[in-house]
């Protein structure tokens, strides 16, 4: 499979466990080749198909998903279980967590 992202040695400066990523191809017509994006955690964060993109300070961590053509931007910070997809746009500094309730 093609990747679309590396994840690089750029680590957050607050989170050194997050790391930012890096545009293998172009994404969508404002990721091109080479654009730096948000951060993440693990691979599994962010699809490696599809037009989804993790942008500029935003992070998502923890066992949250982005799919699909979504698109988190700004400061947004996606953790626990939420998983974003279809063409959802989460930005604004806007926090979403999903917690299991046993």
């Amino acid at each position: 499979m093609n990747q679309k992202y590396e994840i690089s040695e750029i680590a957050h400066p607050q989170y050194p466990w997050l790391h930012r990523i890096r545009a293998l191809s172009d994404v969508r017509p404002d990721v091109p080749k080479g654009h730096l994006g948000g951060y993440v955690q693990c691979e599994e964060n962010l699809s490696q198909k599809g037009a989804c993109w993790i942008a500029d300070d935003a992070v998502v961590c923890d066992n949250a998903r982005v799919y699909g053509s979504a698109w988190i931007g700004n400061k947004s910070h996606i953790s626990g279980q939420a998983v974003i997809s279809g063409d959802a746009h989460v930005g604004g500094g806007m926090r979403r967590y999903w917690k299991t309730h046993m």
